[in-house]
């Protein structure tokens, strides 16, 4: 079963968030991804998409599209469902 987001600070680094509840053109660490799905977690992996990695929300597509983020990997759309279960913290 995935883990909720919580509200919990990450070794002091601030309250944790969801990747989709950031506003366009914020700045983030990402703390934890989902894991309950291996094949997920390679694909974020591949993306750069993984613990510790900064990321920026560049773009959100209204009427419930992706989210475009940028990561050391590159630009990428994200399902608003995957990225709600992507908490990050802070700023990079």
């Amino acid at each position: 079963m995935p883990q909720p987001v919580g509200k919990a600070g990450l070794n002091g680094e601030g309250a944790l968030r969801s990747l989709a509840d950031l506003p366009v053109g914020t700045r983030a660490v990402i703390a934890r991804i989902p894991l309950d799905d291996p094949g997920t977690a390679a694909e974020l992996a591949a993306l750069r998409i993984l613990p510790g990695e900064p990321v920026e929300v560049v773009e959100v597509i209204p009427l419930h599209g992706p989210l475009l983020v940028q990561t050391a990997g590159g630009v990428y759309a994200l399902g608003r469902r995957l990225a709600g279960r992507i908490a990050v913290h802070g700023k990079p």
